[in-house]
């Protein structure tokens, strides 16, 4: 899992260094991702919490394919790009609050000039 999805980020970069327009679908994506599977991952664990309380037998089978991993498998696979997405907005929140500091200041300086 995490090899596909770096490998989408990978290029989603690569696209903005060379001046190509993204549309930064993978990493909305990637955000709806992880917002899908913590939400099934509470409530798989909220199942199995009621199933030993009660002592049920409750089948793990559910509507999903064999092959689609479960919530836990899906948002270990993704950590490291997720984690990688938010640095990366987090530098840039960051790096816009100072250049938009400097600016203000440029402004005032030029304001007592004229």
């Amino acid at each position: 899992i995490n090899r596909e999805v770096s490998g989408i980020l990978e290029c989603a970069r690569l696209n903005g260094e060379h001046n190509l327009q993204s549309l930064a679908i993978p990493e909305t994506t990637l955000l709806f991702l992880a917002k899908e599977n913590i939400a099934k991952y509470q409530l798989e664990a909220k199942i199995s919490a009621a199933s030993s309380l009660f002592k049920m037998d409750i089948s793990r089978r559910s509507s999903r394919s064999r092959s689609e991993p479960d919530a836990k498998t899906v948002l270990c696979g993704i950590l490291p790009s997720l984690q990688y997405v938010v640095n990366r907005h987090n530098s840039a929140t960051s790096f816009s609050k100072v250049w938009e500091k400097k600016n203000r200041r440029c402004q005032r300086f030029l304001a007592c000039i004229d």
